[in-house]
């Protein structure tokens, strides 16, 4: 470019394109050119090491009859013109006049068309008139009087649309015209781009596709579209910023910021980095993760990439640089630099650093979320993102109270950071605060336009699941989120996740084999699909799963459930027992669930004080650690046991005590069942108002349920089946279809008793956690065998009666109420 050439280009666009010219503008501006075309002279000047400034005018012209001083010495100050063209160009009064203004000066062979919207000559046709995206001033050659002549015009032009060149290859075709270099010579570097995916497709499934290549002067027609970059996802692990500056505002609070710009690109997750500090801490001595712990850490965890950035100062501003490492050899695969003028630059600045390294290896990615990453902090919010950071870190260390503290400064210093209201609101949903959670969630709602689409689905998913629990709501935030970014991990988990809590437990399987598959060697995701496995009843496949994750995390404790349950369904009782041992053994957390499973298994064989013994234990551990809701579900499960002899008044005291310790679905469903065993309808009638009363499906099935056995306590059995069966409508649980078998049974109507009953028995992997929280509830499961061979017995199935009787009564080899009466039937 000449000296006497103030600006590179000059981009002409409609104000309602105006993304794509703050995308362009940005792309132009900060594209470094391969260093073999530095200095080489073509028709276009001197190739420098970067493009030089763009003129883009920011503000809409008012309704005067000329461009202004301004615009007319920006027109004359520039190299090249740039026209974004799209329908609401074509129809741009002053658009059209810039290009006009443009040719006059004699340089029509200096103007390039990106065309982002539209057809090309659509004109031509009345019908297709208004999608027209080239404007009159593009199609006609200018005369000799400086006017739009009859003659038509053959523009130099990119297609950004998604179908033809794609965003990076009509940059890259921009671009070559504006140096005068060849398509081809740009593409090199585009070469040495696929090389190093190559380099990360042997370690973390980054899989790029070269695009073909194309001729820089090449007009609209003669273009040849080319596929657009296809990326495998990838997890990457961002280090600790190396920070060289002195400043600790800038310690624990670039990597945040980096990580929102980096999930712009569709096929990056960042792995969490609190987990990775807490493995941090085993493996070193001070507990940073930096780029040499990062790379152990990404090694064991199966991580893709390690990130490093550096900040750096540099007169009044910083340099900031970021290189990407594959983790075993330490090969360098890709690396950017940016800068800051100063302090109130440096966020948007990482943003910036984020995105030109997700080009770096290929991604397609900078649209109006570069944008939204990019600013999604205000000038003033580099103190609130150190807050946030911190408050982050004690939440995922389940220090809720003294995270909402953090949150609390993080939003005083930036009011409008949607994510530190997000996270602050769940912080006081888990303390008991709802209403404090709800005047949170208002507020991250109302800024959801301040955050990238990523995120914006990602707080959606999570509001409908623990706020409304509204599971529908939630799979179809989560839906949106991987097909738009098929590597979120958070996404793809929690697809999975709430199928499962739909009870759609077939397709958790589905989405928890797509999870394992995407992020190999995951304990938690491989313990997660063996969950879902004994869920579904496939006991084989949860016990293989739930043994591989164990392999991969000993301290994985819940993946001990699976194994047990598969133990106890081939009557291995001592194998069961030794799984729930070793489940108390692998964590604190896990030793309380363990002694709840130890407790479940007595009384599911019958020994009621043994299984007391192990929840009394449970009680104990769950209240040392203040966990009240192992506590109440343990209270919940003596209650059971006390039930099961016939000792009500011992079972109603055990009951109120888990309401005391803990309030919530689970324990009230149990504690309304015993209230109809002990006659206590009324206080079940009110349970059943307060949940039939609720948003939420399944929790309305539950209401239905209770209602139903009032209506059976009443001899209301008509009644009683209608409410059961409406239940089932709203949530197909485990729980009403065993109880809608008893129903029918005692209605007479023993064929559908048989149906009921037998699906209780087929499906009886729900019954190992029937409240869907991995603490073991297989005890429900016994009674089956009873009450399915009365059923049968009444259909005249003799053998088959007899042989689940006699089961029954060898599981409950210390007799008890039911093995008495099933004697009697043999």
């Amino acid at each position: 470019m000449s000296a006497d050439y103030k600006y590179r280009a000059f981009i002409s666009y409609s104000h309602k394109d105006e993304k794509w010219a703050s995308w362009l503008h940005k792309a132009l501006e900060t594209f470094k050119v391969p260093k073999y075309l530095v200095g080489q002279e073509t028709p276009m000047g001197t190739v420098p090491e970067r493009m030089g400034k763009v003129f883009r005018d920011r503000e809409e012209l008012s309704s005067s009859h000329s461009l202004g001083t301004e615009l007319t010495q920006a027109l004359e100050d520039s190299a090249c013109q740039i026209v974004i063209c799209s329908p609401n160009a074509a129809k741009s009064h002053w658009t059209n006049e810039e290009i006009k203004a443009y040719k006059r000066l004699g340089r029509e062979s200096r103007i390039f068309c990106l065309i982002v919207d539209g057809e090309p000559y659509a004109s031509g046709d009345p019908e297709t008139a208004d999608d027209e995206c080239f404007p009159q001033a593009v199609r006609f050659r200018a005369g000799p009087d400086g006017e739009l002549s009859d003659e038509p015009s053959e523009p130099i032009a990119a297609d950004a649309r998604p179908h033809a060149d794609g965003k990076l290859n009509a940059k890259l075709k921009l671009i070559a015209g504006m140096l005068g270099v060849g398509f081809d010579d740009l593409k090199q570097r585009e070469l040495q781009r696929q090389k190093k995916r190559k380099a990360i497709i042997a370690t973390s499934s980054v899989a790029g596709m070269l695009v073909a290549s194309g001729l820089a002067y090449s007009v609209y027609l003669n273009l040849t579209a080319i596929p657009p970059v296809e990326i495998d996802p990838v997890s990457v692990l961002i280090a600790d910023f190396d920070n060289q500056t002195g400043d600790p505002v800038f310690d624990g609070s670039l990597e945040q910021a980096f990580q929102i710009g980096l999930e712009v690109a569709p096929f990056i997750t960042s792995y969490s980095r609190s987990d990775a500090q807490a493995i941090a801490a085993e493996i070193s001595q001070d507990g940073a993760l930096d780029a040499d712990v990062a790379r152990l850490v990404s090694v064991r965890e199966n991580i893709g990439m390690v990130l490093a950035g550096t900040i750096l100062p540099d007169g009044d501003g910083y340099e900031l640089s970021v290189v990407a490492i594959e983790p075993q050899a330490g090969e360098i695969l890709g690396e950017a630099d940016v800068d800051a003028d100063d302090k109130n630059e440096v966020l948007a600045a990482v943003g910036q650093l984020a995105s030109e390294l997700t080009e770096e290896f290929g991604a397609d990615v900078l649209d109006e979320d570069i944008a939204f990453a990019n600013d999604s902090f205000t000038a003033a919010s580099l103190e609130a993102v150190k807050s946030y950071t911190t408050a982050q870190d004690l939440q995922h260390k389940r220090r809720d109270d003294e995270a909402a503290e953090y949150y609390a400064e993080a939003v005083e210093l930036d009011p409008n950071f949607t994510r530190a209201y997000s996270g602050w609101a769940l912080s006081a949903f888990v303390l008991g605060q709802t209403q404090r959670s709800d005047e949170l969630w208002s507020q991250a709602l109302a800024n959801l336009d301040r955050v990238t689409e990523r995120e914006r689905l990602r707080t959606l998913g999570l509001y409908y699941s623990v706020v409304t629990r509204n599971y529908p709501k939630a799979l179809e935030s989560y839906q949106a989120l991987v097909e738009k970014y098929p590597a979120d991990e958070i996404g793809q988990s929690n697809l999975a996740v709430h199928h499962f809590y739909s009870l759609n437990f077939e397709e958790a399987l589905v989405a928890g084999k797509k999870v394992m598959d995407i992020y190999p060697g995951r304990a938690m995701y491989q313990t997660n699909y063996a969950l879902f496995a004994m869920y579904a009843s496939d006991f084989e496949t949860g016990d293989t799963e739930a043994r591989g994750a164990l392999e991969i995390s000993p301290d994985y404790y819940n993946a001990w459930l699976p194994i047990a349950i598969k133990a106890i369904v081939d009557g291995d009782f001592e194998a069961a027992r030794s799984a729930y041992e070793s489940m108390a053994l692998s964590s604190a957390q896990g030793a309380p669930l363990a002694e709840i499973g130890l407790g479940d298994l007595s009384i599911f064989t019958g020994d009621f004080e043994a299984g007391r013994e192990h929840l009394r234990r449970a009680v104990e551990l769950a209240t040392a650690d203040d966990n009240q809701y192992v506590a109440a579900t343990a209270y919940m499960a003596i209650a059971f046991a006390y039930e099961a002899e016939g000792n009500l008044e011992a079972a109603q005291e055990a009951s109120a005590s888990a309401l005391q310790a803990a309030s919530g679905e689970p324990w009230i469903v149990q504690a309304a069942l015993l209230h109809i065993a002990a006659g206590n309808i009324e206080a079940a009638a009110e349970i059943a108002a307060d949940l039939t009363n609720q948003l939420q499906p399944q929790t309305r099935a539950y209401g239905m349920l209770i209602e139903g056995l009032i209506a059976h306590s009443n001899g209301r059995i008509v009644d009683a089946i209608e409410k059961l069966s409406a239940g089932l409508e709203l949530a197909d649980f485990w729980l009403i279809r065993f109880y809608l078998g008893r129903i029918y049974l005692d209605a007479g109507y023993y064929a559908e008793a048989v149906d009921e009953l037998t699906q209780s028995m087929d499906r009886k992997g729900e019954a190992a956690a029937l409240f869907l929280d991995d603490i073991s509830t297989f005890r429900y499961v016994a009674p089956v065998y009873y009450w399915l061979g009365r059923a049968e017995a009444q259909l005249g199935m003799g053998t088959s009666a007899t042989e689940k009787l006699e089961q029954f009564i060898s599981l409950r080899p210390n007799g008890g109420a039911l093995v008495d009466d099933a004697r009697e039937r043999l």
